[in-house]
């Protein structure tokens, strides 16, 4: 079986009115899937308690690194600034406060896409 794959996707957020805006002012977001181990390191099970010799010693629960899913996914993005600064990485968009609403929209949006890349549309 022969298949391909693009090495990055685009996402125009909804995030403060973005979409409602011109092409050229428009935040871009350009960005890629998750590997299978970004996946499991990221989305799953993590033991809960270890005994002196690292051992589980109690149970498991449920992993869901959302801030490493965005720095992860983020390739780069286009037209965005947060005081004075550019934005150009996952990483600043998780660490900046002005920015929360962005990141909640990404990390949702990135779980999704992932969750559904190997689905028939």
């Amino acid at each position: 079986m022969k298949i391909t794959v693009k090495a990055e996707e685009t996402y125009f957020p909804e995030w403060n009115k973005n979409r409602k805006l011109s092409k050229d002012e428009r935040v871009c977001i350009h960005y890629r899937y998750l590997t299978g181990p970004e996946r499991d390191e990221f989305i799953g099970l993590a033991p809960i308690k270890y005994d002196k010799e690292g051992q589980v010693i109690d149970g498991l629960q449920f992993r869901l690194d959302k801030y490493e899913i965005v720095k992860t996914s983020i390739i780069t993005i286009d037209n965005l600034m947060a005081n004075d600064e550019i934005i150009v990485t996952g990483q600043q968009v998780g660490e900046i406060p002005e920015l929360a609403g962005l990141y909640i929209e990404l990390a949702d949006f990135f779980l999704e896409v992932n969750q559904v890349i190997n689905k028939k549309k």
